[in-house]
């Protein structure tokens, strides 16, 4: 194993544990770099499986230089904004800091599920819901259109 990493270290090239090292310096660059300045909802193991240039690209001072005005960007931004919009209505509906009358109401008069049912049709899932669908690919209708 030595005489495989000295001959690979003779010709610039690493091998072996030489490889794993150099690796983990190069990954652990990487992510300390996309923590200082890339996307924070990132795992390390997705930025230890990006290319250099990607980690380098994605950042706020870059996205400003750089803006994405494509159909796909400006359709992703508009639905996320009006999913931000669905999100904030579920919450104001909670009533106001967290005291919910509404919904004591509906549990008083027994008309729950009614009441949820119908934020469900008006919000769309709530962002639990969304991300239970995600983690598990189970996908409810989206209702909130429009």
């Amino acid at each position: 194993m030595q005489e495989g990493n000295e001959f690979a270290e003779r010709l610039g090239l690493s091998a072996g544990i030489s490889h794993d090292e150099d690796q983990y310096i190069k990954d652990t660059f990487k992510v300390v770099t996309n923590a200082a300045m890339g996307n924070p909802n990132l795992t390390e193991e997705q930025v230890e499986g990006m290319s250099w240039d990607r980690v380098k690209a994605d950042n706020p001072i870059s996205d400003w230089q750089h803006p994405d005005f494509s159909a796909k960007s400006v359709e992703q931004a508009q639905h996320d904004i009006g999913q931000t919009w669905k999100d904030t209505g579920r919450d104001l509906s909670n009533g106001p800091m967290g005291f919910n009358l509404y919904e004591q109401v509906a549990k008083a008069t027994g008309h729950e599920d009614d009441v949820e049912a119908a934020r469900d049709q008006l919000f769309g899932p709530s962002p639990e819901q969304r991300q239970q669908q995600a983690e598990t690919g189970v996908r409810t209708p989206p209702g909130g259109e429009g």
